[in-house]
């Protein structure tokens, strides 16, 4: 199972850009913890502070921890208790 998603990496949280293979922890207001997912970029994009990128991929390390993931859902990307993005997501795939 894996999730697309419309992500935006917020400004002023991170010096450095995000690339494929970036693993934070991800969460959402009406659900548990979603634990540790690696992000998947397109085309070796770079994503800086204040950018957004259509069409990422959360890849979950523990797919059962994401069963109640929806279309629609909007997730926060969080590195400990600091939210560093939000996400939309947009299409899940089996």
């Amino acid at each position: 199972m894996k999730f697309i998603i419309d992500f935006h990496l917020y400004q002023d949280v991170k010096r450095l850009p995000i690339t494929t293979g970036y693993r934070p922890d991800w969460t959402s207001s009406s659900k548990p913890e979603y634990n540790c997912a690696a992000l998947k970029l397109p085309d070796e994009f770079e994503l800086f502070p204040g950018e957004s990128v259509m069409d990422a991929t959360i890849i979950p390390l523990v797919q059962e921890l994401w069963a109640l993931v929806e279309v629609g859902d909007k997730i926060v990307a969080r590195e400990g208790p600091k939210e560093i993005g939000i996400g939309t997501v947009i299409e899940v795939v089996s």
